[in-house]
């Protein structure tokens, strides 16, 4: 996954859900679009010398498996698009409660007395232990 510029988690959450749009749109009409174009070649298969229709044939295959490939291709950019949102979110969620321990102890330490400071060391100390 690589991005160019700013990101912001909006952004990536937008272009998530476009590619999921598309993915969604492409696997569900893979068969169709392939079909139509095999069905739209039978006539001038038909029409043709047996060497061009299977040429033809060999081209309509080629087409269908580029096709999946693509398919196959942004359903696993579409994994990616979607870890990396996760990713962002939890990153976001961790930031926050980091930020939220760190504010809660520096107005504790705000807070203190000269005098009261060797009982709150003491006091930190044992809670790490």
């Amino acid at each position: 996954l690589t991005v160019q510029g700013q990101v912001d988690y909006d952004r990536l959450l937008k272009a998530t859900e476009k590619l999921e749009t598309l993915n969604e749109s492409l696997s569900r009409r893979s068969g169709e679009l392939v079909g139509e174009l095999r069905n739209a070649a039978v006539p001038l298969e038909a029409s043709t010398d047996p060497g061009i229709a299977a040429k033809l044939r060999k081209e309509l295959d080629d087409a269908a498996a580029a096709y999946e490939h693509t398919c196959t291709n942004l359903t696993q950019l579409c994994d990616k698009y979607h870890k990396a949102v996760d990713l962002w979110r939890r990153y976001r969620e961790a930031a926050a409660a980091v930020r939220a321990f760190a504010d809660h102890h520096e107005t504790f330490l705000h807070a203190l007395r000269p005098n009261d400071a060797p009982e709150a060391a003491q006091a930190c100390l044992e809670q790490e232990a």
